[in-house]
């Protein structure tokens, strides 16, 4: 008898410890146990561009989601981009989301885009891009992205990625708050061989620190006009 209720003490600390260990697991691993989203993705697909030139093409078009703290960008929401260019010319193509509304707590560096590239038809993407909403505002456009695409048929595989960095530790004022927008394509979009577009010559940009513009009397410098200007 003495024996049965040492037995039935032992397991009862085992299980108890067991719980202990649990409890202990989650409250150390918190942070991360609930960072996850759930996704009702759309079937609709939506091509851009001309039928013999150069086209791109999202999809899903659109998605409704609640978008969750994530610990790495793959673990968001994505949509697939597709560009075909079957000129035999380079053709070039624009990102941009057209946000409707965007809650203050969402202008945030926590809140991120992350655009991957595949030339191999999806065997291999790597990360091309990456940028926030810290600067973003209703009723406006945000550019993400813009490339060349070679011509002769030549296709590029996009994922970009929508997701919440819970490696922040800023995600807690997001909660519940909304985001509508939509991601938008360009074609034929005019990209600069030098990386940037031109700007007006007689205002202040990147380079050009005088407000009224290029000083055309000196010598072009990081003060005073470096890149392309009309």
């Amino acid at each position: 008898m003495d024996n049965n209720i040492d037995n039935t003490k032992v397991i009862n600390l085992k299980n108890i410890l067991m719980i202990l260990v649990i409890m202990i697991s989650i409250i150390s691993l918190g942070t991360f146990a609930w960072l996850s989203y759930r996704s009702n993705d759309t079937a609709m697909v939506l091509k851009i561009g001309e039928i013999d030139g150069m086209s791109v093409t999202l999809k899903p078009y659109q998605i409704n989601s609640s978008l969750n703290p994530v610990t790495t960008y793959n673990s968001g929401i994505s949509i697939d981009v597709t560009t075909n260019n079957k000129k035999s010319s380079k053709d070039s193509f624009k990102l941009f989301y057209k946000i409707n509304s965007i809650d203050s707590e969402l202008v945030n560096s926590s809140f991120k885009y992350t655009i991957t590239k595949s030339t191999n038809n999806g065997s291999t993407y790597t990360i091309v891009k990456e940028g926030d909403f810290s600067t973003a505002s209703s009723n406006s456009e945000l550019e993400i992205y813009k490339e060349s695409v070679p011509g002769n048929n030549t296709t590029y595989l996009y994922k970009v990625y929508l997701w919440i960095d819970g490696n922040m530790g800023e995600q807690s004022s997001m909660q519940g708050k909304v985001f509508t927008g939509e991601l938008r394509a360009i074609v034929s979009y005019p990209v600069s061989p030098w990386g940037e577009e031109p700007v007006i010559d007689n205002i202040a940009s990147t380079y050009v620190t005088n407000q009224n513009g290029v000083q055309f009397s000196d010598i072009s410098s990081d003060t005073n006009g470096k890149g392309l200007y009309l």
